[in-house]
């Protein structure tokens, strides 16, 4: 048995090992009967040679939200190669396979955590949000009025979920929550969960943190208007007799800096997951564009994984920000002059519609070709909603 295939049931415990040799990791024996347990053999694919499991993904099968609107997504994980095989390029057959995989099975987006950006960029992957980690001193929490309402530690997730899906739909890249992830993924045992309900008992905000060494470590800090904000930096603030730090992490524009007294505390932006369009007809048919007068565009778009993405097409959005997209069959189309043509990688259509890059940023970068008026009338016509992932996978 060679090349591709769902990872045999026999191979399970050597998935698991190559994962603890890959990324420098070791759980007991105990632990990995439990992960092996759990494990889902429809997502997990191997390349095979000479009858040994030589590299392997797993392919997740989740979804996102851009606004209200949701995608289906195949999440790529546990990408890892044993050393006598590198360098093979199987690897790259794993993830060309994975495209047409998710094609297949209706997942017209994917994303991953990357080992290395310019390794997933090579496979149309970009980066499509920054996360903002803070660091600050909880005496540099300034004294907020009494908010009202009431918090409550709990492991109710249907009270958290309530909060998290509504903050969700304001993002670009958000997970969908199954019941399972938030119970499975979500609900660490060493994390407290504690939400904050409105005096008419609506829950409104929440906090996923964990308190060890004089240190506040949160996870998730979930918010759906400023009142909340505040519940929760008043919670916070009053674990002082616990610890002196707090850890957080916001999306890039979040704004605590301006909203604290003294605004230089420490705090860093960096690049976090990357997302890839695999179908980019279907992800732009589902695609939540602004209402307007109808705009019509011709999109050339290079793919050199998925053929199907690659073409000359007509894309035609609505008064409603409904989209149609057709590919042109005279490809001539597209190397005709046009103030309303644009041309670009998968990648960048990727940053574009992600909402990482705009589309006059992207030209001015020189990784959008066309127009100056194509690309403005590109850009409002985009719902403008910051990229931000609270997981990880």
């Amino acid at each position: 048995m060679n090349g591709i295939h769902h990872v045999h049931p026999d191979d399970f415990e050597e998935f698991f090992r190559l994962s603890e040799f890959a990324f420098q990791y070791e759980v007991s024996d105990e632990d990995r009967r439990k992960k092996i347990e759990k494990l889902k053999p429809e997502e997990l694919w191997g390349y095979y040679s000479e009858d040994k499991l030589a590299a392997k993904l797993m392919l997740l099968s989740l979804a996102v939200s851009i606004g209200d609107r949701e995608f289906a997504m195949g999440g790529i994980a546990s990408v890892s190669t044993w050393p006598e095989y590198r360098r093979g390029g199987f690897v790259a057959e794993l993830l060309k396979h994975s495209f047409q995989v998710m094609r297949e099975a209706g997942q017209i987006l994917s994303m991953l955590a990357p080992f290395s950006f310019p390794f997933y960029r090579k496979f149309g992957y970009e980066i499509y949000t920054d996360v903002k980690t803070y660091e600050l001193e909880l005496n540099g929490i300034p004294a907020l009025p009494d908010p009202g309402g009431a918090f409550l530690r709990t492991r109710d997730f249907s009270l958290l979920r309530k909060v998290y899906d509504s903050y969700a739909k304001a993002y670009s890249g958000m997970l969908v929550r199954t019941d399972e992830w938030w119970e499975r993924i979500v609900g660490d045992r060493s994390s407290t969960f504690a939400v904050w309900l409105n005096d008419q008992g609506e829950p409104r905000a929440y906090l996923r943190y964990l308190v060890r060494s004089s240190e506040m470590k949160i996870h998730e800090w979930i918010y759906l208007d400023e009142t909340a904000r505040s519940a929760l930096l008043k919670w916070i603030s009053n674990h002082d007799s616990m610890c002196g730090k707090v850890t957080m992490k916001s999306p890039a524009d979040d704004a605590l800096s301006f909203l604290l007294p003294n605004p230089r505390f420490k705090q860093e932006a960096a690049p976090y997951f990357m997302a890839r369009i695999v179908d980019a007809e279907a992800f732009i048919r589902r695609y939540p564009f602004r209402s307007g007068d109808t705009l019509e565009l011709i999109l050339q778009v290079e793919d050199e994984q998925a053929e199907w993405n690659v073409g000359c097409f007509k894309l035609t959005i609505g008064e409603d920000g409904s989209a149609e997209i057709v590919k042109l069959s005279d490809q001539a189309a597209c190397q005709e002059p046009d103030d309303r043509a644009l041309s670009c990688s998968i990648q960048t259509l990727t940053a574009l519609l992600m909402g990482y890059q705009t589309p006059t940023a992207l030209r001015k970068m020189g990784r959008l070709e066309g127009s100056e008026k194509a690309a403005v009338l590109l850009e409002n016509r985009l719902p403008g909603l910051t990229p931000y992932l609270s997981d990880f996978f």
